[in-house]
C-alpha cells in the first residue's frame, strides 16, 4: 500500500494532470495559464537536475540470441571479458547496476540461482543488482490497460468504443505498437477530462469559461470536485447502493398504493442509478486507469524517479489485478531491495542511472531500456547486409 505521503504526492500530481487539459486545447486558457504557470507544475520528489545530460561510452554490436539463460550468460561474458578485457577476479570486486525487460530480469535471476555454487561473485552472478526498465514497464502497462479496458465497440466506455470513434479499430489486437496506443489512450483520457470540465463549469463551452478568467484556486477546486466526482465506487459501495435500490423499491410500492411521493425521492433515485450505471463506472475506473499512466509517462520524462516510486504499489496492485504477475514481481522485487538489500547510497545510484536525459534539455528523459530502440531499426537493417 502507498504511504500517507505517496498518496497525497500523487493526488496532487493527478490534480495537474487534469488542470492541464485547459491550457492545451482551450486558446483561452493557453494565454491565461503557459506551461510555466504554478498551478501547472508537479511537484517534485526526487528529480534529475534539469540541466543533466547523460554520459555515454558506445560497445560493439553483441549477435548473441538473449532469450535463454545460457544465452544472457554468453552476453555477459561478450561484454565485460571480451570486449572491455576485464577478468573474473576483477568484476567480483563490484557491484553493477542491470535495467533491462522483465524477460531479460528473470533469466538473469535463474543464472544466479543456477550458478550460487560457483568459485567467485562474477561466476554466480551476484555482481548484477536488478533493476526494472521504465520503457518495457510502460509498454506493458498500457498493454494491461487494453486488456482491462477493451470491451467491445458497442459498448460505452470500453476502449473498443473510443477506438471506434477515433477510427483505431487496429488497435484492439492483443498488443498494437506502443507508440500508436499510447497517443490514442492520451487522446482519450484527454477527451474525457474535457468533458468533465464542460460539465463541471456548466457553461456552453470552455471557451466562454477561459472568459471568465477563473483564478487558479479556482481552477484547484474544480480539479479536486472532478477527480471526486468521477473516480470509480468500490464494490462493497455498488453493492450496498444496489440493496438500498433494491429496499427503496419494496418502499415505493407501499407508497405508490397509499399514494405518497416526493421530488426528494425521485432526485435520490436518480443518484443513485447513475452511480449504479455500469456504463458510469466503466468511464470512471478509465479516467482514474488513465491518469496513473499520464503521471507515470510525464514523471519519467521529468526525470523524476521519486513520483515513480509513489506509484509503485498501486503499479503492483493493477498489474497483479489484470492478470500480469511478471511485471507485479518485479515491482515488488525491486522495491525489496531498495528497502532491505541495498544501501541508502546504493540505492540512490540505482534510481539515478534508471532515467537517462541524452538531449539534456528539461521534459527529454526516458528509460535507460528506451535508449536502443531508437536505432534499433538501423541495427536489423545492418545485419541483412
Amino acid at each position: 500500500m502507498p504511504t500517507i505521503d505517496q498518496a497525497t504526492s500523487y493526488y496532487h500530481q493527478f490534480l495537474v494532470h487534469i488542470i492541464r487539459v485547459l491550457p492545451k486545447y482551450v486558446a483561452g486558457f493557453a494565454v491565461l495559464y503557459p506551461d510555466n504557470h504554478p498551478v501547472l507544475q508537479h511537484h517534485p520528489r526526487r528529480a534529475l537536475p534539469h540541466d543533466h545530460k547523460t554520459d555515454f561510452s558506445t560497445l560493439r554490436m553483441c549477435l548473441i540470441e538473449e532469450a535463454t539463460v545460457i544465452g544472457n550468460i554468453r552476453v555477459h561474458d561478450d561484454i565485460y571479458i571480451n570486449q572491455l578485457g576485464m577478468n573474473s577476479s576483477q568484476l567480483s570486486d563490484y557491484a553493477i547496476p542491470l535495467f533491462a525487460d522483465q524477460l531479460t530480469l528473470a533469466r538473469t535471476r535463474s543464472a544466479q540461482r543456477h550458478r550460487r555454487m560457483e568459485k567467485n561473485s562474477w561466476e554466480r552472478r551476484e555482481i548484477f543488482q536488478l533493476g526494472i526498465g521504465f520503457f518495457h514497464l510502460c509498454m506493458n502497462f498500457i498493454w494491461v490497460l487494453l486488456h482491462s479496458h477493451r470491451g467491445a465497440a458497442i459498448q460505452p466506455g470500453s476502449l473498443s468504443f473510443f477506438f471506434s470513434i477515433l477510427e483505431k479499430k487496429r488497435l484492439g489486437s492483443d498488443k498494437p505498437d506502443y507508440h500508436t496506443l499510447l497517443v490514442a489512450l492520451q487522446q482519450i483520457v484527454d477527451g474525457l477530462l474535457l468533458y468533465t470540465w464542460k460539465c463541471e463549469c456548466g457553461l456552453l463551452s470552455l471557451s466562454e469559461f477561459a472568459h471568465r478568467n477563473p483564478s487558479s484556486d479556482t481552477l484547484l477546486t474544480m480539479a479536486k470536485a472532478i477527480l471526486h466526482k468521477y473516480r470509480p465506487l468500490s464494490p462493497s459501495i455498488l453493492t450496498e447502493k444496489s440493496r438500498s435500490q433494491q429496499r427503496k423499491g419494496e418502499s415505493e410500492n407501499d407508497m405508490s398504493d397509499s399514494g405518497l411521493s416526493n421530488e426528494a425521492d425521485n432526485q435520490t433515485d436518480h443518484e443513485d442509478r447513475t452511480d449504479g450505471d455500469i456504463f458510469q463506472q466503466n468511464t470512471c475506473k478509465l479516467i482514474r486507469d488513465l491518469l496513473y499512466m499520464q503521471e507515470l509517462v510525464r514523471a519519467i520524462s521529468d526525470g523524476d524517479f521519486g513520483r515513480i516510486e509513489d506509484l509503485f504499489p498501486d503499479l503492483a496492485r493493477m498489474f497483479r489485478g489484470a492478470g500480469s504477475n511478471n511485471y507485479c514481481i518485479e515491482i515488488l522485487h525491486f522495491l525489496h531491495s531498495v528497502k532491505r538489500v541495498w544501501s541508502p547510497a546504493f540505492a540512490n545510484i540505482m534510481w539515478d542511472n534508471m532515467i537517462i536525459n541524452v538531449a539534456g534539455l528539461p521534459g527529454h528523459g526516458m528509460g535507460i531500456d528506451m535508449n536502443i530502440e531508437h536505432i534499433i531499426g538501423a541495427l536489423k537493417v545492418s545485419q541483412m547486409h
